[in-house]
């Protein structure tokens, strides 16, 4: 008497106009697309857990890092500036304010031969 009452026929000329088979399809699909979106998420955490293990790609990359940058520490850059170098910058002239003064004798192979007046840079 309770399947009776569930299944009389306007309830299954509903179902039967529904397209259950087409309905059913169309969740399947998405369950696919899910599934796919899933595995390709799946499959990227792999990449980086393997990226990242100790080892890895990445951290082999930062692991060479501090060998591989010059001047980031007091070895590196006690190197490059010794007391000569020191000396020979506090030589420089400087008579405008973040300008270095030199004595250009030519510019892109061309001799300098102004004196500073309107046209300072006269090329010869």
């Amino acid at each position: 008497a309770a399947l009776a009452s569930v299944c009389t026929e306007a309830r299954l000329a509903e179902l039967d106009a529904g397209n259950l088979p087409t309905d059913i399809a169309a969740v399947k699909s998405t369950v696919d697309n899910v599934e796919n979106g899933v595995n390709i998420i799946i499959q990227d955490t792999n990449e980086l857990q393997l990226d990242w293990v100790n080892g890895g790609r990445l951290d082999l990359l930062l692991d060479a890092i501090p060998t591989t940058m010059v001047g980031t520490d007091n070895a590196a850059l006690a190197s490059v500036c010794t007391e000569a170098r020191l000396v020979k910058l506090a030589s420089l002239i400087f008579t405008k304010a973040l300008e270095l003064d030199v004595n250009t004798q030519s510019i892109n192979g061309a001799a300098v031969v102004g004196d500073g007046n309107a046209t300072p840079w006269d090329g010869a």
